[in-house]
């Protein structure tokens, strides 16, 4: 029996095809595995952001509407004990997690978190000043505008987030 090339050729051919096809399958298979793990610990980031955020956004809301006079204003004894936090304690909360889960956010989040850090910066300082023994009154009068705005800021945080998730 005489074995030529072209008969090696048909015999090791669908061995080397189908060494060919594993490999790739698996080096793709590895690749969306990857990225299906870095989707879920991202998706996990911002859900955390999230619910930072939102509670920050009802302490603000509170906050702004504390002083109108309704007796059926919302108080911040109605609040969950997570978000009766200070603003300096929600501003130290959003950037652990940022912190911790940096490396999951894009450039746009890391811009919006940054947005909403420096309005927070402000809000601090207002906080500070209205725990003194005697605020100053124009503090005390625009406390309401500087907690509306810091809601405004933390919806936008939320809206910017959300378009993120969104898109592929």
């Amino acid at each position: 029996m005489n074995i030529d090339a072209e008969m090696v050729y048909k015999i090791v051919s669908p061995f080397i095809a189908a060494l060919m096809a594993s490999g790739v399958t698996y080096h793709f298979t590895l690749r969306m595995k990857s990225r299906e793990i870095i989707l879920i610990e991202r998706l996990k980031a911002f859900k955390l952001l999230h619910q930072k955020i939102a509670s920050l956004k009802k302490y603000c809301t509170v906050k702004e509407v504390e002083g109108d006079g309704s007796e059926f204003a919302p108080t911040v004894a109605c609040l969950s004990q997570n978000d009766k936090n200070s603003i300096l304690g929600h501003r130290t909360e959003i950037w652990a997690l940022v912190e911790e889960n940096g490396i999951f956010l894009s450039k746009k989040s890391q811009k919006a978190i940054q947005a909403l850090d420096g309005q927070l910066s402000l809000l601090c300082n207002m906080e500070l000043s209205l725990a003194e023994s005697s605020p100053l009154k124009e503090i005390v009068n625009s406390a309401s505008d500087g907690y509306k705005v810091g809601r405004q800021a933390a919806e936008k945080c939320l809206d910017a987030l959300f378009a993120e998730i969104q898109t592929p």
